[in-house]
């Protein structure tokens, strides 16, 4: 595991996935909390379904 310095996200990967579960379609929804890049990471990979 490689830990990025001075990298904070506000998220955990439990709340990413109350929130899909509760709204499966949300994914657009959690782009504001987090990175687009992170955001369209997870929609590339089928992540989180």
């Amino acid at each position: 595991m490689y830990v990025l310095p001075d990298l904070e996200i506000p998220v955990s990967a439990t709340d990413i996935r109350e929130q899909l579960s509760a709204a499966p379609n949300a994914l657009a929804a959690l782009a504001a909390p987090l990175p687009e890049s992170v955001a369209e990471y997870i929609r590339a990979h089928g992540l989180y379904r």
